[in-house]
């Protein structure tokens, strides 16, 4: 007898589970309304599936516990009381989440929590404080609906056989729909349909499905064809730049020549580890400040090219958009050479940074191991320089990365020993061994610096050096146990996002820059110098290197969150609804502040003011 009771309970709780989606469904349609207004018929379509996957999968997971409890003896008491309070509390959540996306275009995430919960907060994001009572009202009206649906369920459910089509119904519902908006996603993503792709975002907690891992293996998939820049205005999620730019001939067309070294840190730039970057230093500006704006390569290559925080990544990969710098340069008729000893697919800088100019990239080198291409990389650019006749000025891109662990280097040059003959993840935290590793990693870059040095060699030997900008960077940096981690992306210490910046600017004296300046501030840096005239602010997070005046947040960014890199300390917090509620409030160390909740009070209108740049760019 008990156990029909409970399949009668589970009968009602499985039409309990359809209302609750298509009443989530129903308000989590503010978050598709906007997107889809403006999408193709397949993206609207795309957007409707995609969100009554999502939300059917969460309800199902929520009603399952739910489930096991009317099993227990008093349970359908306990179910009366869980159930409504657990539905009504997702229907809050998609309902706050609809207003944070109204306003930010990101979904609720640390900063929009502590935005919304932090004396002074609220006020900064204007909101009404009468708007409070409405809504307190409307959940409790809605947790009385809640109940009084699932209690005639339950009486309507006694007294009749137990059958499983709701459940089959329910679940096979929601895994059609789910396998249904997965598969599109996947063939878009593989076909490069951005009017579709670029629409995913507008779904909480939507984790993207991609094939072109798998279609590699058959076909250079990131070569095919790309609809992102056939997207009309209307239909992209992007307003990048904000208004049309305003540019005039600039007084000169300089060569550009752009060196990145993967993981460099800014303590690695001596005359011991890198002589030759050294040397340029004493004839360049050397910016002693320098923030990455990502603890990680995309990100922090990203934000250069960009001068956006590196929370934009993955809308401009979604949309396949290239940076305004690199068609700048296309529009004064440069040529353009990007070589790198590894592909540029991973990250997907063929899909964004250099979507644009894809059939000048060569990233897809012969040599057998990762030393060998780098040999070939400057081999490649040093046959360039020497036999060009064009009058017109090139711009150069390399990305040396045999300084991403373990840290590849020649056996003979290696002035740091004792070195560590491998780098083993797993026992990294060794404290024993750090004095290896660290002298592994400096050999690395000491490689490195040999091969910035026959770059510019080669512009010096084809009479090009004087009429050339040169940028040395690294894209992050790396970090030994200082603060408690190991190697990047895990952390925004100063290790890990402190690098080194060495600019040349023919005709510009060689200086120290001691004010704080990000990766972001290249982007207005370059555009300045090639005849843009509008504000950074209508492209770029960022500013010039050398504005007098400087006033810019530096941002550094990870997969799910960002850190505002400030004098006194950092505020981290996530970008994504996953990560979390909170922001933590650190000291210059990395360690928590006593006073957060105070300075988080205090420092509320930036916070709201940063929440701002973070859809400054992204269509209302």
């Amino acid at each position: 007898m008990h156990t029909l009771r409970w399949r009668v309970s589970a009968d009602a709780l499985a039409w309990f589970l359809l209302v609750n989606v298509a009443v989530a469904a129903a308000v989590g349609h503010g978050l598709v309304r906007g997107p889809a207004a403006s999408a193709s018929a397949a993206g609207a379509a795309f957007l409707h599936i995609a969100l009554l996957a999502q939300v059917g999968l969460v309800c199902l997971i929520l009603i399952v516990p739910l489930v096991v409890m009317a099993r227990l003896p008093g349970g359908r008491a306990l179910v009366l009381i869980v159930g409504p309070l657990v539905f009504t509390s997702l229907h809050v959540f998609l309902h706050i989440d609809r207003v944070v996306y109204s306003m930010f275009r990101f979904h609720i995430n640390g900063l929009a929590y502590n935005l919304l919960t932090t004396p002074g907060g609220f006020e900064s994001m204007r909101l009404a404080r009468g708007d409070v009572t409405l809504f307190v009202l409307a959940c409790i009206a809605g947790l009385v609906a809640e109940y009084v649906l699932l209690r005639r369920l339950l009486a309507r459910a006694d007294g009749r056989p137990a059958l499983a089509r709701p459940w089959l119904v329910a679940a096979l519902a929601i895994v059609a729909l789910g396998v249904v908006d997965r598969a599109i996603y996947a063939v878009a993503d593989l076909r490069g349909t951005t009017s579709i792709t670029r629409l995913a975002r507008a779904i909480p907690l939507y984790q993207p499905t991609t094939v072109k891992r798998l279609a590699s293996r058959f076909t250079d998939v990131d070569d095919g064809p790309v609809t992102a820049v056939a997207l009309p205005p209307a239909a992209s999620g992007l307003a990048y730049p904000r208004r049309p730019l305003v540019v005039e001939d600039p007084p000169a067309r300089p060569n550009i020549v752009w060196l990145v070294l993967d993981s460099w840190r800014y303590d690695a730039f001596t005359p011991e580890v890198t002589p030759v970057i050294s040397r340029l230093a004493d004839d360049a500006v050397v910016f002693e400040r320098h923030v990455a704006t990502g603890n990680a390569t995309r990100f922090g290559i990203f934000g250069m090219f960009y001068g956006l925080h590196g929370s934009y990544w993955h809308h401009m990969l979604a949309e396949q958009r290239g940076p305004l710098l690199i068609s700048r340069l296309a529009e004064l008729g440069y040529e353009f050479k990007v070589i790198t000893p590894s592909p540029l697919t991973f990250p997907e800088f063929r899909r964004t940074v250099f979507v644009d100019v894809r059939d000048s990239l060569v990233d897809r080198l012969p040599g057998k191991t990762l030393l060998d291409r780098h040999e070939q990389t400057v081999d490649a650019f040093e046959r360039y320089v020497g036999d060009r006749d064009s009058a017109e000025p090139f711009f150069a891109f390399m990305f040396f990365d045999s300084t991403h662990a373990p840290y590849d280097f020649p056996a003979d040059r290696a002035p740091f020993r004792p070195y560590a003959e491998a780098v083993n993840y797993a026992t990294m935290g060794l404290g024993q061994k750090r004095d290896g590793i660290v002298n592994r990693y400096k050999n690395a870059i000491h490689y490195l610096d040999g091969l910035t040095g026959r770059v510019i060699d080669s512009l010096d030997t084809a009479g090009v050096l004087d009429e050339t900008i040169v940028l040395v960077t690294g894209d992050h940096g790396e970090e030994f146990d200082e603060h408690g981690f190991w190697g990047h992306n895990s952390a925004f210490t100063p290790e890990q996002i402190h690098v080194p910046l060495v600019l040349r600017i023919p005709g510009r004296a060689p200086g120290r820059v001691t004010h704080a300046t990000s990766h972001q501030d290249l982007a207005p840096t370059f555009m300045e110098l090639l005849g843009v005239r509008s504000p950074a602010s209508d492209y770029s997070n960022g500013q010039s290197l050398f504005d007098p005046d400087r006033h810019s947040r530096i941002v550094s960014c990870g997969w799910d969150e960002c850190a505002w890199v400030a004098d006194d300390g950092y505020i981290v917090f996530g970008t994504e609804l996953h990560r979390g509620w909170g922001v933590d409030v650190l000291d210059r160390d990395y360690r928590r502040r006593a006073d957060a909740d105070s300075v988080l009070a205090e420092r509320a209108p930036d916070l709201a003011a940063l929440a701002a740049e973070l859809r400054a760019f992204l269509t209302p």
